[in-house]
């Protein structure tokens, strides 16, 4: 992940230049994946204990 490509997602997301240069990479991220789910993707697995990260596989 690099400066360009986090200017370049925010931009694509509907962020204002300035927007998207003060946005810090996990927001950009954030933005990205909510745009994902909203355009289809399947949402993540949400890992809140111990117990359930040992319970993947």
């Amino acid at each position: 992940m690099t400066t360009e490509w986090l200017k370049a997602t925010g931009l694509a997301l509907g962020l204002a230049l300035g927007e998207a240069l003060c946005c810090t990479p996990g927001e950009i991220i954030s933005l990205a994946n909510a745009d994902a789910i909203r355009h289809g993707a399947k949402q993540k697995r949400t890992i809140k204990t111990f117990d359930e990260f040992l319970a993947l596989e």
